[in-house]
């Protein structure tokens, strides 16, 4: 008879161990999608500031979808046996947590890159097309390494259009000025998005009378590191009234807290190589200009958070004795509590707050501001005085024309208006 009351009191004991040890999984799942405004720049001429490579851009990149998903599971690592003291200040409770999150991000670009060979040189006006492209590319992601780790990363996209020539001369009348040139160029599109999350694993410690949560409870976050979160029994509230013998409960409610900043950003650049050489008014010139990207054309980084916060299904819920006996040597009467007292920790549900999560649809800034390179720097103008001489103001030509020299590769570039000369016409050479 002795052994099969043991038996039954080790069995007792096993179950309400199970119960202590019982797993909660707070599922961390939410999709955001953040908007983006289009956005234009344009930059130039170079070399000159009277006779050069002009370009425009605009980038839209587009939406960007992130999604977070998975789970993290807390479970009670610390063993609780019937009739244990619970100390205030002294007694602490280990709830451990294993991550296991998924997640990912995209994001688009489209852009457009137009390019010309503009002159103003005094009334005389005119572009000459080079290129004018469209260019689309993408950057997707997995955030999952990121979000279990507390670690950056980022995802690229980049799309090159093919390099477009413009060659040819550019005369005005009586051998005045003439400027050969051979100039090749070409848009590069780059995304880059970047994420940094932090996330925080933890749980919400509150007494109470019932096993309910209620923001009247005055929950206390308690944030976790390495794994752990330590809870440490606390005085109840005097709210609670405790009287001898009666009922209370510990409660523990896993939570899971993220920040996460996503930038995103585009940049169309220009390569360009550029050969010059002629002469204007007798004064004669050659340039090479090897110039590698002559512009950047940068949207920025626009960073946006996307943020969310999970809650678990259930909440550890420990019942708990007040007790006026002073069952321990040294502890003050009022601050002595005895649980568990047969309740299954972790049966909790009743007022558990909703998820918050991630906004479904959020609208970005506008972008900033950013155009550089050595294309912003142009050498001053090819033409100080103008049409006319510095020499003679008497010796001024009212007249450019450009004639193109086709190639094989530039075929596609020289279009109707570059299969004859582009002409415009200014005041009347003087004499």
């Amino acid at each position: 008879m002795k052994t099969y009351r043991a038996l039954m009191g080790t069995f007792l004991l096993l179950c309400i161990s199970q119960a202590a040890f019982s797993q909660i999984t707070v599922g961390t799942s939410g999709t955001a999608t953040i908007n983006y405004p289009s956005y234009s720049q344009s930059a130039g001429p170079f070399p000159w500031t009277d006779l050069g490579l002009k370009v425009g851009a605009s980038v839209t990149p587009g939406s960007l979808t992130a999604t977070v998903g998975g789970s993290t599971a807390f479970n009670f690592n610390t063993t609780l046996t019937n009739n244990q003291a619970f100390i205030p200040g002294t007694t602490v409770l280990d709830l451990g947590y294993n991550p296991a999150w998924s997640g990912s991000v995209s994001s688009h670009s489209n852009g457009n890159l137009n390019g010309a060979l503009t002159y103003g040189i005094g009334p005389i006006n005119g572009s000459i097309p080079v290129l004018n492209v469209n260019l689309a590319t993408s950057a997707n992601g997995n955030l999952a390494s990121s979000l279990n780790n507390g670690t950056s990363g980022s995802a690229n996209g980049f799309v090159s259009s093919p390099t477009y020539s413009l060659n040819g001369t550019l005369e005005a009348p009586f051998d005045l000025a003439r400027i050969t040139l051979s100039l090749g160029a070409a848009a590069h599109l780059n995304q880059n998005v970047t994420w940094s999350p932090t996330v925080t694993y933890g749980d919400l410690v509150w007494y109470s009378t019932s096993q309910s949560y209620s923001a009247a409870d005055n929950p206390v976050f308690v944030a976790g590191s390495g794994g752990h979160v330590f809870d440490t029994f606390g005085n109840p509230p005097p709210s609670l009234g405790l009287t001898a013998g009666q009922t209370f409960y510990m409660n523990i409610l896993p939570e899971v807290e993220l920040t996460l900043p996503v930038g995103n950003g585009a940049v169309i650049s220009v390569p360009v190589n550029l050969d010059v050489n002629g002469q204007v008014f007798g004064d004669g010139f050659n340039y090479n200009f090897p110039l590698g990207d002559l512009y950047d054309l940068s949207t920025g980084t626009n960073t946006t958070n996307i943020d969310g916060t999970w809650y678990g299904g259930q909440f550890y819920s420990l019942a708990l004795t007040y007790d006026s006996s002073c069952p321990l040597p040294g502890v003050p009467c009022d601050s002595s509590y005895i649980g568990p007292t047969g309740t299954n920790p972790g049966d909790g549900t009743m007022g558990i707050p909703d998820n918050v999560l991630p906004p479904i649809d959020i609208n970005a800034p506008n972008w900033p501001d950013g155009v550089t390179g050595p294309g912003t720097q142009p050498n001053g103008p090819l033409f100080p005085n103008g049409n006319c001489s510095p020499f003679n103001g008497n010796e001024c030509f009212d007249t450019l024309t450009f004639t193109p020299t086709p190639e094989p590769d530039s075929l596609l570039l020289l279009l109707s208006g570059l299969a004859g000369a582009w002409k415009l016409f200014g005041r009347k050479r003087r004499h």
